[in-house]
């Protein structure tokens, strides 16, 4: 709390009371300083700055907009001046974050003496213990006091000022300056410069500000001050930086002065008595009399227009028109803004042009901005950013309650520099603008964890040296280049931004640019979205209708492909999407990228339309950059860590039209071979999600794309089995990664036409037509590519099989169809012909699951599955992994390389079949989803149990391949040549502890057929079969894990160390079962548990009475049996109350009341 007050109260210190003295002089006079004021006067003052905060080694920059209202309430007849200040707005960010205003309303009540020396300082509200008083120490340190005798130009005084504990005040010295004579918009100054510096406590601070001061009233006009080493509490930063602030409005004094000047005569006297600073405490002069004003003149001076302000700029005419000047090393830039922009809906985009490899990737989207300019107040514009979130029709009764209930944003403000009446335009100061934070990069490495960061290395946007490389102004847009610096530390907290990715830790420069037009109404008409095929949407809740339930409408983003020639069959766009290959996509990789792209004309021209999307090639000598948004790119990105790819597409989000996009792909996308994970993966943590629940998918959030490091692992995956298994079908490594990058690009450029995942894609083709490659070049491997597409195992020994798909898939060519066939009519009226398109969903390879029910219960919606029955996949999966397993040692290390191949090798092969059986064992107790409306032809169930044999043979299979005492037969000599490799530091180390990694394996497998969700899904499956008899049961599930488990004991073998790992899990699992009080667990399975228990003891006690038994298996089953024996004879208890003495569970206890009632 006391560091939200002393940020609150930081700048109100320094601006709401400023300096008021009274000097009346020419430049060569000598005059007497003395505060001056009229009661009843009111004042305005605004002003701003930067601070950086420091704690603990880290920082943060905190930037303070501020306006206050002063008012003189009594001026006594010892010239003692009260003053009550209040402040009207505050604004306060940190790391680009806003802080909330918690300071008072209350006026702060501030005396002074007529030489300035504070005798009050009132907050209105009772201080808080250890409070460091901050706002009366800024008050002291910014406001002159002055000397009893007369000063002039060049003259100096100091004065001592004493610790105050009433006031709040420490020891200090000032050291004063009158700097020069002049005037200051249009008014009569003085100049005075001041060094204050604390003398005593634990965090002295230092102030040196300069005040131009009107010399007929003695208020500061404009102020600037340097703060160094400003505590603002106990356990928080301190600040270091630059204020700024100027009175708008009013003035304290409206008297005229009497008899304060020196005569030149006397000046010549004073300059022989005192050539030395008096550093003696000053005793204030007589109250000085005062008699009414004469009545103020009426200032006649004409303002000036636009173009007398920016006579000597250089003009940049565009879309608005910039004036620009370089004076003293400072950049000067004034925008004009024609009255008929006003209220106009513009977009700014900010993207990364440059990037750290970690945190921020070149051409990644920063923020984009939708708002309009509005002249609020009558001197200043305001950048508003509309509440388009909630909507209806304009003029409407409701349409007043909206304004009312969910205003629109204030983001900025901009004082009018000049008018211009001849061309109705306005001129506004935007040199800082583009430095600033509106698009709130500073986010990007503000670290995590609360005000002052604590996840990862803190930065702080550093304005010192950030600046503007290029404004290019062009009809349409205006695109500004901003070189950002940020500052850190230095010291590391383990996350966040990698020093090794940094020429140094204490420095990131990035380049952003802006993109900025205006959102004109177009002819585009938006498209409403529907649930049976998959798009990205813009929504807003509409208050136009009250009879329906659902008040959202949605409309698909898509692109305004329009028709040249609406007439003919097939036509060219008007508009065509142009994307161009960035300059830096290697020469051998761009046929495979442009094939992925234009891909999608195929689906276009289904529907009339011709080239609707084209390629071109950037020039190596470009005068642009791709993250400019004038140009659709598909650029290439380097990062040490793994691979990935990134739809990056901007829309209009009133509309939904898509207006510019990119595609961001990293070059170790094609480095799959050599790639290893960054962190060693368990995998057993392929379980581990199975039964999680299903993950709410923002649909508007493109970049939830997870396809790089699983597909990477199907490259690696694919060129593996082609060179282990099926060496003979001589497929080259180039060949190989040209279809496999041609997906990857193809799958983007689908999120570019603003499609959404399909999951459910891959089940289209049954094993044999998998392996057909006339029906694939024409069909697709996938339904569509939208799937996360895996390699193709049926193409194995198969000859002109594709491993990935050349084409795009039926339900591609649908979804297209959807969001971009041209329909007469309105918005509305086009709704029966969509309606009639989306409800084919039933037809084979149309239907459509999203990321919202991925990798869920149904296990048709599966990432990087493949083929009709997805069962015989992961078997066929599982098979291979095994195979390219067993081959390893046969194949790799080749000659004269490192151990370090095979190890990748034997990591994934172990990684492939864990997750091949777990996808397995998603079939027990699964489900499928459905998405057809009522009345769609071929309707099936919304949510319908898998049939009991898949799930029987599914139960096999895993009781055979992942849970069998020769499930994981692994040679012993792999596990002597398994090795990290030497460059990857401490992180990669491992002992590679085999045994407990396929342990593990096994353990998660036991555990997830015994989870609390997988039985009660179970249980239900059997509760909704209409013929209970075909549906799985709970004791089929129990019986068949119990046999898989505990193989040995009807044969009598000795249990090897797999095993009795195994068998330990299992019989964790029945205990927690047995044992659980809680609610989640099936009642039925908790009784299944006890039988099984029972059934283990018995099979125990005979397998017992074999001699031949080694000590571990004899041991062993021993243990197992006592710990059976414990669990089902344990007595459950209960606890007493505060005695904490136990007693047995009662038949009371069990009613839930006493006995007797």
């Amino acid at each position: 709390m006391r560091r939200k007050t002393a940020q609150a109260c930081l700048f109100t210190g320094l601006l709401a009371t400023l300096p008021i003295l009274s000097l009346r002089a020419l430049a060569d006079d000598k005059v007497a300083l003395i505060y001056r004021a009229t009661k009843g006067q009111v004042m305005r003052y605004s002003g701003g700055g930067t601070l950086g905060l420091e704690l603990g080694g880290q920082k943060q920059t905190m930037e303070i907009k501020e306006t206050s209202k002063t008012t003189v309430t009594e001026v006594g007849s010892d010239g003692s001046i009260t003053y009550e200040t209040v402040n009207e707005t505050r604004e306060l960010t940190v790391a680009g974050q806003k802080v909330p205003d918690s300071q008072s309303k209350k006026p702060t009540k501030i005396v002074i003496k007529s030489d300035g020396t504070l005798m009050t300082y009132d907050e209105g509200e009772q201080k808080e213990q250890g409070d460091s008083n901050v706002s009366v120490r800024l008050r002291t340190s910014s406001h002159p006091i002055f000397v009893s005798k007369a000063v002039g130009v060049g003259d100096k005084w100091t004065v001592e000022l004493k610790a105050d504990e009433k006031l709040g005040t420490v020891d200090a010295k000032a050291e004063f300056e009158v700097v020069s004579f002049g005037k200051i918009k249009g008014i009569d100054s003085v100049k005075v410069k001041e060094i204050y510096k604390e003398s005593s406590g634990s965090s002295p601070l230092t102030v040196k500000s300069v005040y131009d001061i009107e010399i007929s009233s003695g208020d500061a006009i404009l102020r600037e001050s340097e703060i160094e080493n400003l505590s603002l509490g106990e356990q928080a930063p301190t600040a270091n930086g630059k204020l700024s602030g100027e009175r708008t409005e009013g003035s304290p004094f409206t008297g005229k002065i009497v008899a304060t000047s020196v005569k030149k005569d006397e000046k010549k006297k004073d300059d022989k008595k005192g050539k030395k600073d008096d550093k003696k405490a000053v005793e204030p002069p007589k109250s000085t009399e005062t008699k009414p004003a004469d009545p103020p003149k009426k200032d006649e001076k004409k303002e000036k227009t636009i173009d007398e302000t920016v006579k000597d700029y250089e003009k940049i005419p565009g879309l608005f028109t910039l004036y620009k000047k370089k004076e003293s090393g400072r950049e000067t830039v004034y925008m004009e803004i024609k009255e008929s922009q006003l209220d106009k809906l513009h977009l700014l985009q900010a993207t990364m042009a440059t990037g750290t490899s970690g945190r921020a990737v070149a051409g990644n989207p920063i923020n984009d901005l939708v708002f309009k300019f509005c002249k609020i107040q009558e001197d200043k514009l305001y950048l508003v950013t509309p509440n388009i979130a909630f909507r209806a029709k304009e003029g409407t009764p409701i349409s007043r309650s909206l304004k009312r209930s969910f205003p629109d944003a204030y983001l900025d403000s901009f004082k009018i520099e000049a008018k211009q009446e001849d061309r109705k335009s306005l001129l506004i100061n935007m040199t800082d603008f583009f430095k600033g934070d509106i698009s709130q990069v500073s986010q990007t490495f503000a670290g995590g964890g609360g005000l002052f960061g604590g996840g990862g290395i803190p930065y702080s946007l550093d304005r010192e040296k950030t600046f503007i490389s290029a404004w290019k102004n062009f009809p349409e847009n205006l695109t500004v280049e901003t070189n950002y610096h940020f500052a850190g530390s230095g010291r590391s907290s383990g996350l966040g931004v990698s020093s090794d990715q940094l020429a140094d830790p204490r420095s990131i420069p990035l380049k952003v640019i802006y993109n900025l037009w205006e959102l004109k109404d177009t002819a585009y008409k938006p498209r409403l979205a529907d649930s049976r095929v998959g798009y990205f949407t813009t929504d807003y809740q509409t208050f136009d209708v009250d009879d329906k339930a659902d008040s959202t409408k949605r409309f698909i983003l898509r692109w305004n492909l329009e028709k040249k020639d609406p007439k003919e069959a097939l036509s060219e766009p008007k508009k065509p999407i142009v994307f161009w290959l960035d300059n830096a996509i290697p020469m051998q990789y761009r046929t495979a990228v442009s094939e992925g792209i234009l891909m999608w004309n195929k689906a276009l021209e289904k529907i009339g339309i011709k080239n609707g999307i084209q390629v071109k090639q950037m020039p190596d000598n470009a005068d642009w950059d791709t993250a400019d948004m004038r140009y659709n790119t598909i650029r290439w990105v380097s990062s040490p860590d793994s691979g990935y790819a990134v739809a990056l597409f901007r829309a209009n989000p009133l509309t939904g039209e898509i207006v510019n996009a990119s595609i961001t792909v990293d070059s170790n996308f094609v480095r799959y071979i050599k790639l290893e994970k960054k962190e060693n993966v368990n995998p057993a943590s392929y379980w581990q999600w199975q039964d999680r629940k299903p993950e709410p998918f923002a649909n508007k959030n493109a970049q939830k794309c997870e396809y790089g490091e699983g597909m990477m692992e199907q490259g690696w995956f694919g060129a593996t089995a082609l060179s282990m298994l099926a060496p003979e079908m001589g497929i080259s490594n180039e060949e190989y990664l040209h279809q496999y990058l041609r997906e990857v690009v193809v799958h983007e450029m689908g999120h570019i036409m603003g499609l959404r995942h399909n999951f459910i894609g891959s089940t289209l083709h049954d094993d044999k037509q998998l392996a057909d490659p006339k029906l694939l070049n024409e069909e697709g491997v996938t339904a569509s590519v939208m799937e996360y597409g895996p390699f193709n195992v049926y193409a194995l020994k198969h000859k002109d099989v594709p491993f990935y798909s050349s084409t795009i898939g039926p339900y591609d060519l649908w979804a297209i169809q959807y969001g971009y066939v041209p329909v007469e009519g309105t918005m509305e009226a086009e709704v029966s012909a969509l309606k009639k398109i989306a409800s084919r969903t039933n037809e084979p390879g149309l239907a459509y699951q999203s990321d919202e029910h991925a990798d869920s219960f149904d296990p048709a919606v599966t990432r990087f599955d493949l083929g009709k029955d997805s069962l015989n996949y992961w078997e066929k999966n599982l098979e291979i992994s095994r195979l390219l397993m067993n081959s390893l040692g046969s194949r790799l290390p080749l000659q004269g390389d490192s151990y370090v191949d095979f190890t990748r090798g034997f990591s994934y092969s172990l990684g492939s079949a864990s997750r091949a059986g777990s996808q397995i064992g998603r079939y027990i107790g699964g489900l499928h989803f459905g998405r057809n409306f009522k009345g769609d032809p071929g309707e099936k169930p919304m949510l319908a149990p898998i049939d009991g044999d898949t799930q029987r043979r599914a139960l096999m299979s895993l009781a055979k391949n992942i849970l069998a005492e020769n499930a994981f037969v692994i040679p012993k000599e792999y596990l002597v040549e398994l090795t990290t490799d030497p460059y990857s530091g401490f992180a990669g180390f491992n002992s590679f502890p085999v045994k407990d990694q396929v342990a593990s394996i096994q353990r998660s497998a036991v555990n997830y057929l015994f989870s609390p969700g997988v039985l009660s899904r179970i249980s239900n499956n059997e509760f909704k079969t209409k013929d209970f008899r075909k549906a799985l049961t709970l004791p089929e599930v129990f019986t068949a894990t119990r046999k898989a488990v505990w193989s040995e004991l009807e044969g009598k073998r000795n249990i090897g160390v797999l095993h009795r790992e195994l068998q330990r899990a299992y019989l964790d699992a029945l205990f927690g079962m047995v044992l659980s009080s809680g609610a989640s667990m099936p009642n039925d399975a908790k009784m299944l548990a006890w039988h099984e228990l029972k059934q283990v003891r018995k099979s125990l006690e005979l397998a017992g009475m074999a001699k031949d038994y080694d000590t571990y298996t004899r041991l062993h089953l021993e243990d197992s049996a006592m710990k059976i024996n414990r669990v089902l004879d344990a007595k459950l208890t209960i606890s007493t109350g505060a005695s904490g003495v136990a007693r047995p569970l009662t038949l009371a206890d069990l009613l839930g009341g006493k006995t007797g009632e």
